[in-house]
């Protein structure tokens, strides 16, 4: 009995001891499973990617994907000069073309391009559409003349008067010439843009299609239109003066050759003096 109390302690500490070691094995041998999966795991993905980027190489020089047609909507054009207006050097691989530069590459050295858009269509054609830009007016400068668009923008100037686009007169040529990125910055030419939109947008009327604008006192901006009909609508409240006018010309026969002034509270139409 006595040798039995005295070697408790001793027996308790060994079991102790032995549970630390199993524990102590069993942590070690699930660190090395742990380390086993990760070497595998990371092996794996290595493996993945070496043949993704074997498969992408092999890929990108196949000349199964070599680019043979260029089409360019709205144009006719061949390949090789397609690619020359493109600036793409020939041959080329499709899959390699990287097509969001190319757009933004075209729209730079095309700058009367208004949109670029370029598409893959496998295994060797490349289509790029285009949008242009469109003259909205033709700013008048002695004999020349400055191809406006929407926004501004000077797309390009040409000695002989485009037919069917409203003429801007009394711009000087130093404010022409004011261009930052391609849009003029004139204030006047931009007020002229305004009211041309506006006129358009309310005005649908074919009868009175607006022939120039004269922006030379920018108190009093005109609009010249077809029968002879001058329409003087000041610096602003264009779309107070423009339902005016809408109302005019819907409920007065207005005779050819006169003047619309709406710069004041009652409105004057008369003839023009010759």
């Amino acid at each position: 009995m006595l040798f039995n109390l005295f070697n408790r302690k001793p027996q308790s500490k060994r079991k102790k001891r032995n549970q630390k070691k199993e524990m102590s094995d069993e942590a070690k041998s699930l660190i090395r499973r742990i380390v086993i999966v990760v070497v595998l795991y990371v092996g794996l993905i290595f493996l993945i990617i070496l043949g993704i980027f074997q498969i992408s190489k092999y890929i990108t020089n196949w000349d199964y994907f070599s680019l043979e047609h260029i089409e360019i909507r709205g144009e006719n054009l061949s390949t090789k000069e397609a690619a020359g207006y493109c600036d793409i050097e020939l041959p080329k691989n499709l899959i390699s073309l990287d097509i969001d530069m190319l757009s933004r590459h075209i729209k730079t050295i095309h700058p009367d391009l208004k949109q670029v858009r370029v598409q893959r269509k496998l295994p060797n054609t490349l289509i790029v559409i285009i949008d242009r830009r469109k003259p909205l007016v033709q700013v008048k400068l002695r004999d020349e003349y400055y191809l406006v668009d929407s926004e501004g923008f000077v797309i390009q100037s040409v000695l002989i008067k485009k037919e069917n686009v409203p003429v801007v007169v009394g711009l000087r040529k130093s404010e022409v010439h004011d261009i930052k990125n391609g849009i003029c910055l004139s204030k006047k030419l931009r007020r002229a843009l305004e009211l041309l939109q506006l006129y358009k947008l309310i005005i649908t009327e074919e009868t009175y299609k607006v022939e120039t604008i004269d922006v030379s006192n920018s108190k009093n901006y005109i609009l010249f239109v077809s029968k002879g009909l001058e329409i003087r609508f000041g610096r602003d409240n264009f779309e107070f003066n423009m339902n005016n006018l809408l109302l005019i010309l819907r409920e007065m026969n207005v005779p050819d050759n006169s003047y619309i002034d709406l710069r004041f509270k009652n409105v004057t139409v008369a003839p023009k003096k010759i």
